[in-house]
């Protein structure tokens, strides 16, 4: 489309040659060769830019493709991203799992050489295995989800599953990401965001065209020229050529013109509106990101808190029940308690660090 229009603001020339041999009928039968051959040129003056503004028009549209191809990438990437983080994120919520059901297994254990001996009953021994059969069910889930988000990750990188599979054979923390390039970068770095330079682009693209159709109101002026040469059985060989010019004007057309400048108008609104509509969307996901990322940070600092809390609770619990200060189920529940904290605490680091990564792209930023 851009070199078609840049086609147009430049002269069009074109050649064209013809050979053949026959005989005419004039006094006599005459036979011989006859040969045409021509090159003509004609270009329009553009007096009044509609050719011009043809070409700005495809020029921005080529460039907000290419930002189209930015945003689209941008977007694959946090998606990457986003899937591998949620996928170390299971990986962890596994490890704390099959940790915690160890704990409960031996609990059991301990539950049950106290049933046999008489010193707890069996609906303690219920009520301690209930747990265990929880904790491996939560397991099978975390399970299904690390699948699930390596199915991802083999479509969104078009890796093969054993190229992936190298680089992912390790459980890793979940990984973290540094806030400064975000918090040094100035607040104009939205403007730059590839979604919202394509509908700028589009719209100075909708105002050029709305300027191209303006100027079919103007008269054309256009000049051509023809040089050839001819020779035929009857004719000798001789040169052609001429020149001249042209100018044409609608006086009447019925409203067709102005029909297309209100079409061109009403796009140019349109293209206004989408640009403006994607300054907000933008503006609203980085205000949506560093809300989820403060209000994140501060739960995972409570949740610090509260697991430390937890996992001295379940300590403490566990030395007055050998003591016979308290029940199997102050100790199961402080369990419980410790085991809902650290998935809380997993989930929340998972969620930060995705709420980064949206921020990132709410940015325009790699």
């Amino acid at each position: 489309m851009q070199k078609t229009a840049f086609g147009s603001l430049l002269p069009a020339i074109s050649g064209s040659a013809d050979v053949n041999r026959g005989k005419q009928l004039f006094l006599k039968p005459i036979t011989g060769d006859s040969y045409d051959a021509s090159f003509d040129a004609s270009y329009e003056f553009d007096l009044f830019g509609k050719n011009r503004e043809a070409f700005k028009a495809a020029e921005n549209e080529l460039l907000a493709t290419l930002q189209d191809y930015d945003w689209i990438k941008l977007s694959i990437i946090a998606e990457v991203i986003r899937t591998y983080i949620s996928m170390r994120a299971a990986e962890k919520q596994i490890v704390l799992a099959q940790h915690n059901l160890e704990i409960q297994k031996d609990t059991l254990a301990l539950v049950e050489r106290q049933f046999k001996a008489g010193s707890a009953s069996e609906f303690d021994v219920k009520r301690t295995a209930l747990q265990v059969h929880q904790s491996t069910a939560r397991i099978a889930d975390y399970n299904r989800q690390k699948e699930v988000y390596m199915l991802s990750l083999l479509t969104l990188t078009g890796l093969t599953a054993e190229l992936i599979k190298a680089h992912l054979t390790t459980c890793k923390e979940i990984p973290g990401i540094d806030l400064k390039a975000i918090a040094d970068a100035p607040a104009s770095v939205i403007a730059r965001r590839p979604d919202i330079t394509a509908a700028n682009l589009r719209f100075i693209e909708a105002t050029s065209l709305r300027q191209s159709q303006l100027a079919a109101f103007f008269p054309t002026l256009s000049l051509s020229s023809l040089f050839g040469l001819s020779q035929t059985v009857l004719v000798p060989s001789t040169t052609v050529w001429n020149i001249g010019g042209k100018t044409a004007v609608s006086l009447l057309d019925f409203g067709r013109i102005q029909g297309q400048i209100d079409a061109a108008s009403a796009r140019e609104v349109t293209a206004y509106e989408a640009w403006r509509k994607a300054i907000l969307q933008g503006l609203q996901d980085v205000e949506t990101a560093l809300t989820n990322t403060a209000r994140y940070e501060e739960q995972r600092h409570a949740l610090n808190l509260a697991k430390i809390n937890a996992a001295k609770a379940v300590s403490l619990s566990q030395t007055r029940y050998r003591q016979g200060d308290n029940s199997l189920l102050d100790v199961l529940d402080a369990q419980r308690h410790l085991i809902e904290t650290d998935q809380a605490l997993i989930e929340v680091e998972n969620s930060y660090v995705i709420a980064i990564v949206a921020l990132y792209k709410a940015l325009g930023q790699y």
